[in-house]
């Protein structure tokens, strides 16, 4: 079976890429404090839809609980270092 499962958890969709095996998840944070836009964290690879959900509801507990720090796109060669 390909597509989503029911959305058992408000704020997280575990779904299946067409064609694929394995199965994601997309977790809805909390909007963008300055721009009000919907913020969004992918995981991708469990070999179950229901390993996708555990993980999701971890990921969105540690959300919460302030533990977990969205990624940011930052590369080496982007930040400038200081010598001190």
């Amino acid at each position: 079976m390909t597509g989503k499962k029911a959305n058992a958890v408000p704020g997280v969709t575990v779904y299946q890429r067409q064609g694929g095996r394995l199965w994601s998840y997309r977790l809805e944070l909390d909007r963008h404090p300055l721009t009000d836009q919907r913020q969004f964290e992918y995981g991708h690879g469990f070999a179950t839809d229901d390993e996708a959900l555990t993980a999701a509801v971890k990921a969105k507990a540690a959300y919460k609980a302030g533990n977990r720090v969205k990624p940011a796109k930052l590369t080496v060669g982007g930040a400038s270092l200081t010598r001190g």
